[in-house]
């Protein structure tokens, strides 16, 4: 054998090559019962690793099997909690939930927990029970006022009224779910009504019902009430007051000793003010007093309808008028007057200023007067005169001249010569009714024909003859609603009537008017 060759590399060696090991890991194999590779080294290297990874692994899992997830409810919580504690009791002590006495656990504290159980801790409530002028402390889980009053042996009449911490309740209904004896919901921490220290305790207070006389606007009725105070009786009783009805004795005054409550009921209205409608009530006689008991009195220039006076009736509607006054200070100007004087040597129709008018100065106060914002009234209450205005001098003449004006009828004489508005009319026409003893007739008595002519007395005194063209002839010798100024209506037989309409020159005809029957300044 050459000794420069491995044995294991001999040809024909009972012993095969083993291939190297890879680098970064390692392998193993057994070439025949008892022999072992190099490999077989290595993993002995191993083992005490591998051996840990195990055992942590089991521990792992038995620890996670040890593990339950249980519902905890306690007050007032209710939570889902993983826990490794063995029995309910352990598990309030996890959670430093302490319980005294009278509080119950379902299930009980030795209990074993298991999966999805639910551990529910129901309080004792802490009740201060108030009767019959005596104070019992207890600790219960009744569940109805009347229960927690039968365990403190107090008993419940017809009609006795129960507060739970000063709210009314029904003796048989179900207590607040909420209620534990740290007084959840509310109730805990409340202050005793009769001076005791305040308390984490629920209060129950009985009061015994009493025959009381509620006189009501004057009628008595006998009624059974009970409570702490007048109003909380008449409550219980069904009576019910409004917060503007008047009690006496008043509705705080304390129901024990109690013989007689008067009740004034106080008088529903409705009222419109200051753009707002309110249903409103009082206790007054007249709509004044009840107004001003709801704050909506009248002021100093205020009216209401009906009358402040007034009865106030039950569910009547009151407006109120809200009144301001102004003043207001304003310069005007005064007008002049006019002082017409006759001049015989001026011709008729003429007219000259001899002086002028000029207006005078003054300042007024006017009181300016509002109704609900809206102006209503304006009235002068001062004036000052700052100038005075200076009189206006005219002179007319009353000189007539005589002229003559050729017409179809010939020439006639006038004194004057105007412009009209010429209308017509007739007995069927002038508005009459045919029944009427007037039908027919003008106010000088004649009958209505051609040549009667209606005008304006101011203008055309009656009596006056004139002279038309197209119509012809008339006298001024009736008049009419419609006739004003310068207009005149020319008369017509009912069959011969002529429709006239528009302006045209008339004149005044002879024989002249007496003197102080000619109009000798037209308007």
């Amino acid at each position: 054998m050459n000794p420069h060759l491995d044995s294991r590399h001999a040809p024909g060696s009972s012993r095969q090559a083993t291939p190297p090991t890879p680098a970064g890991g390692f392998s193993w194999s057994v070439s025949g019962i008892g022999h072992t590779s190099g490999t077989s080294r290595s993993w002995r290297h191993f083992a005490p690793l591998l051996a840990f990874v195990v055992l942590l692994a089991l521990a792992s899992a038995a620890y996670a099997a040890s593990t339950v997830s249980v519902t905890l409810e306690a007050d007032g919580r209710e939570q889902v909690i993983e826990t490794r504690t063995g029995t309910v009791g352990d598990l309030l002590a996890e959670h430093g939930i302490e319980l005294e006495p009278d509080d119950l656990v379902q299930p009980p504290p030795a209990a074993r927990l298991h999966q999805g159980d639910r551990v529910r801790v129901q309080r004792a409530v802490d009740y201060v029970v108030r009767a019959d002028g005596r104070l019992v402390r207890l600790r219960t889980h009744a569940a109805t006022a009347h229960a927690v009053l039968e365990e403190a042996g107090i008993e419940l009449q017809q009609g006795d009224l129960v507060l739970l911490n000063g709210v009314i309740v029904p003796p048989d209904a179900p207590m607040d779910a909420g209620v534990s004896a740290n007084g959840a919901d509310g109730l805990k921490g409340n202050a005793d009504t009769h001076g005791d220290e305040r308390t984490d305790k629920v209060v129950l207070e009985v009061f015994h019902s009493r025959s009381v006389t509620v006189e009501e606007n004057g009628i008595p009725v006998e009624v059974t009430m009970a409570g702490a105070t007048i109003g909380q009786g008449l409550e219980h009783a069904g009576i019910h007051v409004y917060d503007e009805d008047l009690v006496w004795p008043s509705r705080e005054a304390p129901l024990e000793g109690t013989a007689a409550v008067i009740i004034e009921r106080a008088v529903p209205f409705v009222v419109n003010a200051d753009g707002e409608t309110r249903h409103v009530r009082a206790v007054a006689d007249t709509i004044g007093e009840g107004l001003d008991s709801v704050g909506l009195g009248l002021n100093a220039h205020d009216y209401s309808i009906p009358e402040a006076e007034s009865q106030l009736l039950p569910n009547m509607e009151v407006q109120v008028v809200r009144v301001v006054e102004d003043i207001l200070v304003q310069e005007v100007a005064i007008p002049y007057a006019t002082d017409l004087r006759p001049n015989s040597e001026m011709v008729l129709d003429s007219k000259q200023v001899v002086r002028p008018g000029k207006p005078g100065r003054k300042t007024q106060h006017i009181r300016i007067t509002y109704e609900d914002g809206e102006e209503v009234d304006r009235e002068v209450i001062e004036e000052t005169v700052l100038e005075d205005p200076v009189t206006e001098i005219v002179d007319y003449g009353t000189r007539i001249i005589w002229q003559t004006v050729d017409t179809p009828d010939g020439p006639i004489r006038y004194w004057r010569k105007m412009r009209a508005y010429t209308t017509s009319y007739s007995p069927a026409r002038s508005g009459t009714p045919r029944s009427a003893p007037w039908y027919g007739l003008t106010r000088l008595g004649w009958r209505v024909t051609r040549g009667v002519i209606a005008t304006d007395p101011r203008v055309i005194a009656l009596g006056t003859h004139m002279y038309v063209p197209g119509y012809g002839p008339g006298v001024a010798a009736d008049t009419g609603g419609g006739v004003r100024n310068y207009l005149i209506d020319l008369g017509f037989e009912d069959d011969k009537y002529e429709h006239w309409h528009g302006w045209r020159e008339i004149y005044l005809t002879e024989p002249l008017p007496p003197e102080d029957e000619i109009r000798w300044v037209l308007p």
